[in-house]
This record gives C-alpha cells, sequence and structure tokens, in this order.
C-alpha cells in the first residue's frame, strides 16, 4: 500500500519525533532521519508471544487441578531481518541500521543534560504488516545481534569510512513497554476486543 494512503505495512522500528530530533542528528542518521528509525528493507520474520499465566488451585482429595488466572504476559518480540549492501548509499543505510540499534540500547549518561544522565533508553514504535498486527506498539530493545562473516565481500560506505557485510543478519529482541496510566486508564478488554485500541498512539498500541 501507498504511505501516502496510509497504509504503509512495511516492518519499522523508530523513535518519536523529539527523540529522533534529539539522537539522530549526525551525517551517519541522513539515510534513518527521513522515517525518525529503521525500515527494514527486506520482511524480516518477527515472532510474537502470549501467555496467560494460571497459578494452581488443587484441593485435598480431589481428581482435578483447578487452574486460577493470575496475569497476561506479552512475551520478547523477536525480529530477524536480512540486509544487503551492494552500493555504498546501500552500506550506509546498514551503518546507521547498526549504530541506532546500539543508541536505543543505552541509557542517558555521564555528560547528558537533555534529558538528564540517568534517563533510560528511549522507547521505540515496531510497525509491521498494518492494522490489528504490530501498530505503533510501544516496545525497548533489550538485545540485538549483527553477523560480520567472513564469507562475504565488504562494501566501503560513501564517506569511504566503513567497510559493511555485502550480506547480514539483524536480530533484535524486543519488549512491549506500556505505560502504567495507559494500562489502568485507557485499556479495556471489550475495547481491545473490538480493535480500537490497536492503532495509533493515541489508542495506545495494544497487543
Amino acid at each position: 500500500g501507498s504511505a501516502a494512503q496510509g497504509n504503509d505495512w512495511r516492518a519499522k522500528l523508530t523513535l518519536s519525533p523529539a527523540a529522533a530530533n534529539s539522537l539522530l542528528n549526525g551525517s551517519m542518521f541522513n539515510t534513518l532521519r527521513g522515517a525518525s528509525g529503521i525500515i527494514f528493507p527486506y520482511t524480516p520474520t518477527i515472532f510474537i508471544q502470549h501467555m496467560g499465566n494460571y497459578g494452581s488451585s488443587g484441593l485435598t482429595h480431589s481428581n482435578f487441578d483447578h487452574p486460577a488466572f493470575e496475569s497476561h504476559t506479552i512475551g520478547e518480540v523477536q525480529i530477524t531481518a536480512e540486509m544487503t549492501a551492494n552500493s555504498s548509499a546501500e552500506a550506509d543505510y546498514m551503518r546507521a541500521t547498526l549504530h541506532f540499534l546500539r543508541i536505543v540500547t543505552k541509557m542517558f549518561f555521564g555528560q547528558d543534560s537533555n534529558p538528564i544522565a540517568g534517563t533510560p533508553p528511549p522507547v521505540c514504535r515496531l510497525n509491521a504488516y498494518g492494522d490489528y498486527v504490530l501498530r505503533n506498539v510501544p516496545v525497548v530493545v533489550v538485545a540485538f545481534n549483527m553477523e560480520l562473516g567472513n564469507q562475504v565481500d565488504y562494501i566501503r560506505t560513501s564517506d569511504g569510512k566503513t567497510m559493511m557485510p555485502s550480506h547480514t543478519t539483524f536480530t533484535a529482541t524486543c519488549k512491549p513497554a506500556y505505560s502504567r496510566a495507559a494500562t489502568s486508564n485507557r485499556f479495556g478488554l471489550k475495547e481491545f476486543a473490538s480493535g480500537a485500541l490497536m492503532g495509533g498512539p493515541s489508542q495506545g498500541g495494544f497487543i
């Protein structure tokens, strides 16, 4: 679908405009700045997990257990994405993706004053495949891996400062991060069932 029509189904991991303006202002991020983050060039593999947690409520001298619901947990979201660099421009994008993932796993620290040192890493938004799947889901990146293989060619970036592999695989582990205010004041199971809470940031991006 056309992004102009609001039907952009591509898989993306992005920052809020305020966080993007603060963190993506170096020349290295020229290729990511327009989207405020990563648009995966190839369709990634995404694993999502939901768990209903039940405790045991067994009775003495009974043949059957009686599970008692305790909580619901959304597991970590695993993203495995391939990326290629067959030109300097694509090598620039791959390098920016690597540095973006380095940034979003780190807190503000030391010399930082705005935000102040001690502020946790920024919350990203995960989008993929349109409404009712992954739409503006707030996530934090808890881990990532990048393969720097020895069986591929390496391509020079346009500034000549970096060599990037012609083919690599990124694996990012994300954890949905909903605020307490959003879960207590805006979530309702009937609304969620209708799909009303699975849209833009104002709806919470619940999954």
